[in-house]
């Protein structure tokens, strides 16, 4: 009885060798593989492009023009609500966007669609009132992006699934095209 005794205990303490190597293996093997994986997947997630809805585009934009033909808004706007590519575009400065928007009485957002393709363009029917003649309809593609760690996440969490209309900003096409 002793050597049954002595071989269940060489079994047992062969079964906590091969647990042990297990768990090393587990240890310094499988899981940094899988935690390069999931980096790697969180990485590529968030470097891909943000796509915003059409309807948080149109809340965007509808806000946006409320605000811009009135003058004590513009420079706010002009800072915040157009990205820095946008306001660096040749022929955009402050004063352009100034002596532009004073020239419009409203604007009004009729209808934003999203354009195939790039999830961040946008085909908007705008009716503009001069401050002086009539009301006119133009279509105009704009180039929306989603700005900040917290707007970028959440458009890339199922849960939450849409940029805040705080974090979007009027871009250019250059900045704003996924294919380039």
């Amino acid at each position: 009885m002793a050597k049954s005794g002595a071989g269940r205990n060489a079994g047992s303490t062969a079964a906590q060798r091969n647990n042990q190597e297990s768990n090393i293996i587990s240890k310094y093997l499988i899981l940094p593989i899988i935690a390069s994986v999931v980096v790697s997947l969180i990485v590529t997630n968030l470097n891909s492009p943000s796509s915003i809805p059409a309807s948080a585009a149109h809340t965007f934009l509808e806000g946006y023009f409320n605000k811009v033909t009135h003058p004590a808004q513009r420079n706010s706007l002009y800072q915040n609500d157009l990205t820095s590519n946008f306001r660096s575009y040749p022929g955009v400065n402050r004063t352009s966007y100034i002596a532009f928007w004073e020239k419009w009485e409203s604007v009004d957002v009729n209808l934003v669609i999203p354009v195939p393709g790039n999830p961040l363009e946008f085909a908007v029917t705008l009716t503009y009132q001069p401050t002086q003649g009539n009301a006119f309809q133009d279509n105009v593609n704009f180039w929306l992006v989603c700005t900040g760690i917290i707007g970028k996440l959440q458009t890339h969490v199922p849960i939450f699934g849409s940029c805040p209309t705080g974090d979007i900003k009027i871009d250019n096409e250059q900045l704003a095209n996924p294919r380039q």
